[in-house]
Order: C-alpha cells, then sequence, then structure tokens
C-alpha cells in the first residue's frame, strides 16, 4: 500500500491524455476492420506510452520536488485586507508553469482562488 501511494498516488492526468487515450483505442477498433491502421494505431498506442513513461520519470525519479510556503499573520483582520504571501520554488533543472490551487475557508465566499 505505501509503494502504491509513494509512485502513484501523486498522479494527475490531464485532458490530453484522455483524449490521446481515446485517440488510441478508436484506432485500435478502426483497424480491427481495416488491418492496414493495425501499425500505426500500435505506434500510437506506444508513443504515448513511451511520453507518459519519461514524464513521470522526469517527474518523479530524478529527485527535483517543487517547494511551496504561505505566509500569512497569526490574526486575520475582518476589516482591513489581509496580505497571504504564497512563496514558490522549483526543484527542477527545467521550467514548469504550474496551476496553485489555494482553497480557502467557505466562511469567506471566495469562489475564484486559483
Amino acid at each position: 500500500m505505501n509503494f502504491a501511494r509513494k509512485y502513484i498516488g501523486d498522479l494527475f492526468f490531464t485532458t490530453r491524455i484522455y483524449v490521446l487515450a481515446g485517440f488510441s483505442a478508436l484506432m485500435f477498433i478502426v483497424s480491427f476492420f481495416l488491418p492496414m491502421l493495425q501499425v500505426a494505431a500500435l505506434v500510437v498506442f506506444m508513443i504515448m506510452l513511451s511520453l507518459l513513461a519519461a514524464d513521470y520519470f522526469i517527474l518523479f525519479i530524478t529527485g527535483g520536488k517543487p517547494w511551496a510556503k504561505r505566509v500569512v499573520a497569526v490574526r486575520l483582520s475582518n476589516g482591513d485586507s489581509n496580505d497571504i504571501l504564497l512563496q514558490v520554488k522549483n526543484g527542477y533543472t527545467m521550467p514548469m508553469h504550474v496551476t496553485i490551487i489555494d482553497e480557502l475557508p467557505f466562511q469567506l465566499q471566495e469562489r475564484y482562488f486559483n
């Protein structure tokens, strides 16, 4: 259980992966009726798997980790604006594009906090 949580628990697949997998599955279905497409379907599937493996290796095996810290006052004021600072550091050797989702308490009635 600990192995699965450590190496598989932090995976997040985007829509792009599902579209590529669906396209690959559709190509295999069509290749059942048109056998000449079977090689192309297999090539698309292998490219998808190799890109997933390379992405997994870069993210989890190379050892770099992103780091984030929230700096906030001990007490927040109801009437004044409160400064909340998010410090984010990239631990990888390549640039990253991230979306930070900071979940606010429901009492603040704020729904757009990305």
